[in-house]
């Protein structure tokens, strides 16, 4: 069975969550905190995660970046913030799907779904009837990036340089796998 876990401070909108996630037959872990979610992420392994960013006890990026390291579960970011770079920086910081608050549980509970479909299609190789050979993944970065073109970009606090790979919010280093890394780069 799929394992979901809300962190959310907010118990009314974690309750709405939880009766939609049991209606669709979810096991469910939940938490208000995000210390205990990543303590939480780290001994339950749940495939799903609904992350409010703006959590009591540490900043909802901060937890992403700490259960990136060690798991690679679904994370969906449920957030008041809802500035283009707010969404920009948590796709890049890990999430893979992002939803502004207000928000349509029914929305969120399809995204799930989207998101496991995802995961059960990307376990078999694509073939190519063509050559007889496997394509690369959806995920498999095509474009590399152009030396020659401008090196740095800014916007909201993000300072994005081409040439050292170097991403950071207000002075701060935010760590980017090369994808994410290219995927901010082309929308910047």
């Amino acid at each position: 069975m799929t394992t979901v876990l809300p962190v959310e401070d907010n118990s009314q909108i974690r309750n709405i969550l939880k009766s939609y996630l049991e209606r669709d037959h979810f096991d469910i872990l939940e938490t208000g905190a995000g210390n205990s979610a990543v303590a939480i992420a780290r001994e339950s392994t749940p495939d799903v995660i609904l992350l409010d960013l703006g959590l009591p006890d540490l900043d909802g990026l901060e937890v992403m970046r700490q259960i990136r390291i060690f798991s690679d579960a679904f994370i969906i970011v449920i957030s008041a913030r809802s500035e283009e770079v707010d969404r920009l920086v948590g796709l890049s910081s890990g999430a893979d799907d992002y939803v502004t608050k207000p928000f349509s549980a029914r929305e969120v509970m399809a995204r799930i779904q989207a998101l496991l479909r995802r995961r059960s299609m990307s376990a078999t190789p694509i073939p190519d009837t063509d050559a007889g050979e496997t394509k690369a993944s959806p995920t498999t970065p095509v474009k590399s990036l152009d030396s020659t073109s401008s090196e740095t970009a800014f916007f909201g606090g993000i300072t994005i340089n081409s040439l050292t790979r170097e991403v950071t919010r207000h002075g701060d280093p935010i760590s980017l796998s090369a994808l994410e890394f290219d995927l901010l780069w082309a929308l910047s």
